[in-house]
Formats: structure tokens, C-alpha cells, sequence
């Protein structure tokens, strides 16, 4: 999980061969794993200023999302 410095995210890793973009928030012990999410949205979200803008707006309800809990391997 690539660990970054912004507000609320606190890691993200990208699976492109599933397209699975998977977030970790801080305070939250789980996993949101998102689907079908393009490898040129992933590309973006990593260079952007504001990533929780970001992710309200480009990722937040456009994308199927699971919920797992830290630890736990789940397969979609």
C-alpha cells in the first residue's frame, strides 16, 4: 500500500490487471476496494493536489465499491 501524506487518505494501491483501486482513510481499519477503475484515473489521483477532492469527485459513487476488513483477503 503506497503511503501518501494528504488529509484523509492515508494509503492507496492499484491492481491493473483487475482495474481494483483499494484505499485505506484514516481512523478506518478496513480496506475500500473499488472496481473497474481505469489505470488513467489511477495515474491521476496519484498526482493531484488535493486527493480527497479528488476522490469525492472522481472516485466516490462512480465505481462499485467493497468494503473489507483489514487482514481479511476477499475475492471479488
Amino acid at each position: 500500500m503506497q503511503r501518501i501524506s494528504k488529509q484523509n487518505i492515508r494509503g492507496m494501491q492499484y491492481h491493473p490487471i483487475r482495474m481494483i483501486l483499494e484505499l485505506e482513510f484514516e481512523g478506518d481499519e478496513n480496506v475500500y476496494q473499488y472496481f473497474d477503475v481505469p489505470e488513467d484515473v489511477w495515474y491521476a489521483m496519484r498526482n493531484v493536489e488535493n486527493i480527497d477532492i479528488f476522490y469525492n469527485t472522481q472516485i466516490l459513487y462512480r465505481y462499485k465499491m467493497l468494503c473489507k476488513a483489514k487482514g481479511k483477503r476477499v475475492i471479488p
